[in-house]
Order: structure tokens, then sequence, then C-alpha cells
């Protein structure tokens, strides 16, 4: 069993940013797998 703490804060939560379909599509960004099972990495590649 993992027990987390989190940082308190007092300040409001961020409205999150509006992203357009287009944009969303056209993304740049990886995704990192980490996985011990091989047959999950080639399913995934």
């Amino acid at each position: 069993m993992s027990i987390y703490y989190l940082p308190r804060t007092d300040t409001n939560a961020l409205t999150p940013e509006t992203v357009s379909i287009e944009s969303a599509l056209k993304g740049k960004e990886n995704i990192l797998l980490v996985d011990d099972k091989e047959q999950i990495v080639r399913m995934l590649q």
C-alpha cells in the first residue's frame, strides 16, 4: 500500500484551456509507455 501526500494550496483552481478539435488532431505530444510485458509493448507500437 502506498500513501501519497499532496501539497495543500489556498489558491483557486485554474480554468482549463479550450482547445479546438483541429489543433488537437495535429498534436505533437509523445506518450511514454513503460511495461514489463513484451506483448503489450508490441501491441501498442
